[in-house]
């Protein structure tokens, strides 16, 4: 599958890694240096990307002219009872400069689009969001993943979920 098919707005190239998060380490440390004072992964979410790193990773990074603007990592899960296939999104961060340009939504399509995932689940991180009170952010989040069909299971928004309808 062609990850470009759909336009993007402007001209954004998107990368289909698999079996290792390096991309998306390094676009963290490039928004570390551009804003120093977020916290871009929290130190207790920090462990649990470095330990879970078996072959079904995988990172879509999203470049502007060779620039990392986006990225979105995360893991393949096989439910034991069901075994339903899904996919679990660790993180999706998007640079502020290119935020409300429609890049979130097209990561979040591509991982919808692959068809061995029959769910995608994933917990709100509110990073990124410059000058903005935290309640507020997570609002937004949450909303943002509302209108791309997620749902909270326990009506708290800690973890959101998306079902493909049979």
């Amino acid at each position: 599958m062609n990850l470009t098919e759909a336009p993007l707005p402007e001209l954004f190239d998107i990368k289909e890694i698999t079996g290792s998060r390096l991309e998306f380490w390094e676009f963290v440390d490039i928004l570390r240096k551009k804003y120093p004072p977020l916290e871009w992964v929290p130190e207790a979410r920090k462990l649990s990307l470095e330990t879970s790193f078996p072959s079904e990773s995988l990172t879509l990074l999203v470049q502007l002219a060779g620039q990392p603007v986006a990225v979105l990592t995360g893991n393949e899960y096989t439910e034991y009872r069901s075994r339903k296939i899904g996919f679990d999104v660790k993180y999706m961060i998007v640079d502020p400069e290119y935020q409300n340009r429609g890049i979130g939504s097209r990561l979040l399509n591509i991982i919808k689009s692959k068809t061995e995932y029959q769910s995608i689940s994933l917990i709100p991180s509110p990073i990124g969001v410059i000058s903005l009170s935290k309640s507020y952010r997570e609002t937004k989040l949450i909303e943002f993943y509302v209108k791309r069909g997620f749902y909270s299971d326990d009506g708290s928004g800690q973890q959101m979920i998306w079902d493909r309808q049979t």
